[in-house]
């Protein structure tokens, strides 16, 4: 019956991981990730349909906040109008690269009344 050491487990854990590194190591000389070439027309538009939406057939729902502040000419900015807007995107790929997308919108706004901050004035 052999004898298990902790020194033994170690050993053999460590010469496992190294094994595995110089595998993965050989599999990323074999294949080079390849990079995207943004000089490319086609793969800038698929870029920012990817990022505001979908290739794809489908929907896409996004969300965005304006908000507009009045400067009193006292450092800090007072909010003043606020509007908020959910976009529903109906994306469709019409083949070569070619995205259809019909918008449905729905904003609704709130506005806060900028409240004058100034001190009273003094006559002397």
């Amino acid at each position: 019956m052999s004898r298990i050491s902790r020194r033994g487990v170690l050993q053999g854990a460590a010469g496992l991981g190294a094994a595995s590194l110089m595998a993965d190591a050989g599999a990323a000389v074999a294949k080079p990730a390849s990079r995207p070439d943004f000089t490319d027309p086609r793969t800038i538009v698929r870029t920012h349909v990817k990022m505001v939406g979908s290739l794809g057939r489908e929907v896409v729902h996004s969300f965005m906040r304006l908000n507009i502040y009045a400067d009193l000419g006292e450092g800090n900015f007072v909010p003043c109008f606020t509007m908020n807007n959910i976009l529903v995107d109906y994306r469709e790929p019409q083949g070569d690269d070619i995205q259809r997308c019909a918008s449905t919108r729905s904003a609704t706004t709130r506005s806060s009344t900028a409240r004058s901050r100034s001190k009273p004035s003094t006559t002397r």
